[in-house]
């Protein structure tokens, strides 16, 4: 599992992630899926908490998929 360390001072990691780094900087950071929405334009009502918590499941995956890429 990449570590949080490995998410703010490996460069090959966030450019890895590329706009998943943000949401979830933005997650670790305690903001809210309303916080997240508000913050990356998406409304702050429930159409863009919905549009978060997707976008939070793809960073997960996203993180999932790059940590298979990396050597052991």
């Amino acid at each position: 599992m990449l570590t949080l360390i490995h998410l703010f001072v490996r460069p090959d990691i966030r450019a890895g992630l590329g706009e998943h780094f943000h949401v979830l900087e933005d997650s670790l950071d305690g903001l809210t899926t309303r916080g997240i929405a508000a913050a990356n334009g998406w409304g702050d009502r429930k159409a863009g908490e919905h549009k978060a918590v997707a976008a939070q499941d793809l960073a997960l995956a996203a993180s999932a998929a790059l940590e298979k890429k990396l050597p052991a």
